[in-house]
């Protein structure tokens, strides 16, 4: 018996997908909100909101065969940002260091 992720039904990923945009929307709204008035949602609950969003994201990624093209790229943010984000965040402490060890010398 052959249990993968390809042996999942395509509703699956379509309750995914419109999972992912619905809170991605009530993020939108939050800020707009809070953007009006002083309301928010409460930030752990926000937290778990955006912990979902990126993973489904990434989850959808590789699953982005059957949506259009331009979700390829758009999920593909999802898989890129960490990436530059941790080779920025390396980068910047090798020019730290290396600025750093010009100043002591």
């Amino acid at each position: 018996m052959n249990t993968g992720i390809k042996n999942i039904k395509p509703s699956f990923w379509i309750l995914i997908f419109k999972i992912h945009f619905v809170l991605l929307a009530i993020v939108v709204v939050n800020v707009l909100v809070f953007m009006l008035s002083s309301f928010t949602l409460k930030y752990y609950l926000l937290f778990a909101i955006k912990i979902v969003i990126i993973v489904s994201g990434m989850v959808l990624f590789f699953k982005a065969k059957q949506f259009a093209r331009f979700f390829k790229w758009y999920f593909s943010m999802y898989i890129i940002t960490p990436i530059l984000l941790l080779f920025s965040f390396l980068v910047g402490g090798i020019f730290v260091a290396f600025v750093a060890a010009l100043l002591l010398k």
